[in-house]
């Protein structure tokens, strides 16, 4: 185990499976239902994407652990972050972090 990792990798019904993620700032996100019909009988799931994370829920005990853990984790967040910031606060203080590591504004992104 490297020092990267300082979690060991769980065991699971479908073997070991470690993974690290880091997020900061607004992520894409998604959810969808892998039906049936796409995956095949027996092999449905919910599939979440967080930036360039992929997760796959296979049943619903599984998603209650998941769903347990990030409401532990919102308990803390005041905590660890500090209180919520306004929108103008939270868009400054991004601007700020992204001109200290790049020395310029972001590009602005036409839709």
């Amino acid at each position: 185990m490297s020092p990267s990792h300082p979690l060991p990798p769980t065991p699971t019904p479908r073997g070991l499976v470690a993974a690290q993620a880091i997020f900061a700032g607004p992520i894409d996100t998604g959810v969808r239902a892998v039906t049936a019909r796409v995956a095949g009988a027996g092999n449905e799931v919910i599939a979440l994407r967080l930036g360039s994370l992929l997760v796959y829920i296979e049943d619903r005990e599984a998603l209650d652990a998941l769903g347990g853990v990030l409401r532990r984790a919102d308990a803390l967040a005041d905590r660890v972050f500090g209180p919520p910031e306004d929108a103008f606060t939270a868009l400054a203080r991004r601007e700020d972090h992204f001109i200290a590591r790049h020395g310029r504004l972001p590009a602005v992104q036409s839709r």
